[in-house]
């Protein structure tokens, strides 16, 4: 795992975290899935 993938891996927990603390978690886990596919979409056009 490249040092860029284990920043966004530690963005994406951030985010996460706040938004389980902010929406509930449903809500976070519907846009972690959402960053997660942006993230997987990027890396295949490179």
């Amino acid at each position: 795992m490249s040092s860029t993938e284990m920043q966004l891996c530690g963005v994406v927990k951030m985010l996460t975290n706040e938004n389980i603390k902010r929406q509930g978690a449903k809500t976070a886990v519907v846009k972690t899935e959402e960053v997660i596919k942006a993230f997987s979409t990027e890396r295949e056009v490179r």
